[in-house]
């Protein structure tokens, strides 16, 4: 969580695989496709009530991390440090960190 308050958070979500979903009885298609954007989940509502997600887009200013997936990211202070993840074979060990800025896209 990128914030969080009795009836409100937030989920800033990077990269990852889009296009049809994969499984054992069905192997990754050529359709899906590695990402680098960035995507926040709003949450709001309260435990036991109605709670409504809404997904917003971030724009990304600067230089973006290559597109990647199955890498980590944690919060610290303003923002979220990522690390690592891959893009089949070739994996990555290098270290972002992603500041949210301006409005949303």
């Amino acid at each position: 969580m990128l914030r969080s308050s009795e009836d409100e958070g937030e989920l800033l979500v990077f990269g990852g695989l889009s296009g049809p979903a994969s499984s054992e009885l069905r192997p990754a298609s050529a359709d899906q496709k590695i990402q680098n954007d960035v995507w926040k989940l709003l949450l709001k509502g309260r435990a036991g009530g109605r709670v409504t997600a809404t997904w917003e887009h971030v724009a990304v200013t600067g230089t973006a991390p290559r597109p990647r997936s199955d890498h980590s990211m944690v919060l610290v202070d303003d923002g979220v440090l990522l690390y690592g993840g891959c893009i089949g074979s070739d994996v990555f060990g290098d270290v972002w960190l992603l500041h949210e800025t301006g409005a949303p896209n």
